[in-house]
C-alpha cells in the first residue's frame, strides 16, 4: 500500500490518461491553481493520491497550531497520533480534538495546547 507524501512526477514518466470532468469542477480547479505555480492538472493528481494515502496509506497531513478553529476535550477511544507533535495517544487517555481551517477534525495530546 502507498506510504508517504504527494511528490511531483514529470509528466513524461506518467500513463496518459482520459478522464471527463463536469464543466464547472475544471473551472473551479482552474481558478483555484491560477496564480499560482501549480496547474489544475497537477491539483487534481494531488487530491487524488492524498485520498488514496488517507485511506489506503500512512497520509498524515501537517498542521500547524495556527490553523486551528475551535478545540474539544476529550478521551481517546484506540491509540493515536497527535497531529503537531506525531506523539502517541494511547486508548483511553484523556486528549483534546482540534478542528482545522480545512474542515478536519485532528487529535492531539492535551499536554500540547496552551491557550
Amino acid at each position: 500500500m502507498p506510504s508517504g507524501h504527494y511528490k511531483r512526477v514529470k509528466t513524461t514518466n506518467m500513463e496518459v490518461t482520459s478522464i471527463r470532468l463536469d464543466a464547472e469542477l475544471k473551472r473551479i480547479f482552474k481558478e483555484v491553481t491560477k496564480g499560482t505555480k501549480q496547474g489544475y492538472q497537477d491539483k487534481i493528481r494531488e487530491i487524488l493520491w492524498q485520498w488514496v494515502q488517507r485511506n489506503y496509506g500512512e497520509y498524515q497531513p501537517e498542521y500547524s497550531r495556527t490553523a486551528i478553529q475551535a478545540t474539544f476535550d476529550g478521551v481517546s477511544n484506540k491509540e493515536q497520533v497527535c497531529a503537531f507533535t506525531k506523539m502517541t495517544i494511547v486508548s483511553g487517555e484523556p486528549c483534546k480534538y482540534a478542528l482545522m481551517l480545512d474542515g478536519n477534525l485532528v487529535p492531539m495530546k492535551d499536554s500540547t495546547y496552551s491557550e
